[in-house]
């Protein structure tokens, strides 16, 4: 400590200490003033016990220009990120920002980019980027002092003994880590969980048909056709058929209400996407089997039609499950054109077509929807622009993006709608479910979209959950259908138990209490 406090006393060392400080202190304090969290104190006494470590390091070892370049290119940038993620979404960094980070694409990160522009986030920016410069200057200053007759030289033990702090602090839990190590111990953590995924996902058919033992279809009908669509980010206290009354965003399925059976208490397992994907298409576990295979066993031929951006190398956990799939069709795809291109979600129809015509007895079908995902105003044609800004009693700034949320729903109304009529075509042995994957908070509760991670709101949890079956299901299964409890709580993560049971395949790992319909 006595040598640090020397050091200090040095104007080029001080000035150094403060830019290589800037961006970790920055971004504990901001959490500390955004987030009233307790845990940002500890992750503040944290950053300066590694600043004072790295100091240390940086002035007594000759390898000191890597730890530099390491703190430029990662340091900086993680806090970077994280600083904006707190002050846009007033949410926590946290290990499912990350991972979501991790599992994006350009396309959608182009997106969140432009919606989320604005003078004060560019102004941050370029403070880092100027504090960043100042640093490596600083820097250069400082090794000169620190290599000078001013202090003498290090031992090879004290080098040793300070490269051993950094090693334990490094290996401390994630909850007592600074920011930046803990950011970089989650994407550590995704590598993994994604590897272990992707070794899942490489068995064969066979191996995955070996999951599941008695295996029997309940229905007798020698046709049957179901249909899952996936929703994306859509609040349910903003359609219409659960009682929105601001803008009539569901009126096609208002219309047919008669027809349907709203579950009203269902909540997601999760805020993000890829985590909610890895969880509802499992039973309990990835290695506890998935519902595709479950249904192939069966006997059904199964079909995956998205919207969403299937990437390469590192794919999405929707990817993973897409690839288990007899048939697999993915409508966007990025390209050199890929910014001047709307695909909406009806584009989706004749595939959807296709399949239902498709001359196989039984067939299951995913379709995974853009819905309300950010931008909104990116999810629909201009005919479907009905809320205008001036409809919604909030500033000018809000009232714009919620119309352009309500405006999302309202075409998603539309293409369920068209995907009801194709199966209703079909008059066979039918049912489709309709869940999002996680609901939204758009200025309801929060100044700010979303409200992710530790900033959690129940707009964010509650989500749609529809059912429509054919009068052929309905014959089938009258007292079935007679016990099913509308205001049951339940959450999306038990609902491999919930298809299996509407889908009326028994097998070995389903378990009734973890149906909704029970």
């Amino acid at each position: 400590m006595r040598h640090f406090i020397e050091l200090i006393k040095n104007n080029n060392v001080r000035y150094f200490f403060i830019f290589a400080a800037f961006p970790i202190l920055c971004n504990s304090l901001l959490s500390l003033i955004v987030l009233h969290s307790f845990q940002t104190i500890i992750e503040f006494t944290s950053s300066l016990i590694f600043l004072y470590i790295i100091t240390k390091l940086f002035s007594i070892t000759k390898g000191s220009y890597i730890f530099f370049l390491l703190w430029i290119f990662i340091i900086y940038p993680i806090c970077l990120i994280s600083i904006l993620f707190t002050i846009n979404f007033c949410g926590d960094f946290s290990q499912s920002v990350i991972n979501s980070i991790l599992e994006t694409n350009i396309n959608e990160a182009f997106e969140v980019l432009s919606r989320e522009f604005s003078i004060t986030n560019l102004l941050i920016t370029l403070c880092f980027f100027l504090f960043a410069v100042l640093s490596y200057k600083k820097y250069l200053l400082f090794k000169q002092t620190s290599s000078s007759n001013l202090f003498p030289k290090q031992k090879r033990l004290k080098q040793f003994k300070y490269i051993s702090f950094l090693a334990l602090y490094v290996f401390i839990p994630k909850s007592l880590s600074c920011k930046p190590l803990y950011s970089i111990k989650s994407c550590l953590t995704w590598y993994k969980e994604h590897k272990n995924i992707q070794r899942y996902f490489s068995f064969d058919d066979l191996k995955c048909f070996q999951n599941f033992s008695d295996v029997t279809l309940l229905s007798k009908q020698n046709s049957q056709t179901f249909i899952f669509v996936i929703g994306e980010s859509v609040d349910r206290k903003h359609m219409g058929i659960y009682g929105y009354t601001f803008n009539n965003t569901t009126p096609r399925f208002n219309n047919m209400q008669h027809e349907l059976y709203v579950f009203n208490n269902v909540t997601s397992c999760d805020i993000w996407t890829s985590s909610v994907l890895s969880k509802i298409f499992v039973f309990d576990k990835f290695k506890n089997g998935n519902i595709i295979s479950l249904f192939k066993q069966a006997g059904f031929k199964t079909y995956w039609i998205s919207n969403q951006y299937s990437t390469g190398k590192y794919d999405t956990t929707a990817s993973f499950l897409s690839k288990l799939c007899d048939s697999c069709i993915f409508i966007t795809n990025s390209d050199a054109l890929w910014f001047l291109k709307s695909n909406y979600d009806e584009n989706l129809l004749p595939h959807i077509e296709d399949a239902l015509n498709d001359k196989i007895d039984k067939k299951v079908i995913f379709v995974h929807l853009i819905g309300s995902h950010t931008n909104y105003k990116n999810r629909y044609p201009k005919s479907f622009k009905v809320f205008k800004m001036h409809d919604i009693k909030y500033s000018e700034k809000k009232a714009k993006t919620v119309a352009e949320y309500d405006n999302s729903i309202l075409y998603t109304d539309y293409v369920l709608t068209e995907i009801l009529n194709l199966l209703k075509s079909q008059n066979t042995y039918s049912a489709m479910i309709y869940m999002s994957d996680h609901g939204e908070d758009v200025y309801d509760t929060k100044e700010s979209i979303c409200g992710r991670s530790s900033n959690k709101t129940n707009n964010m949890d509650e989500i749609p959950f529809v059912i429509w079956v054919s009068e052929q299901y309905k014959n089938d299964n009258i007292n079935f259908i007679k016990n099913w409890n509308f205001d049951k709580k339940y959450s999306s993560e038990n609902f491999a138990h919930s298809i299996s049971d509407l889908f009326r395949i028994s097998h070995e790992k389903f378990n009734a209490s973890k149906s909704i319909f029970r």
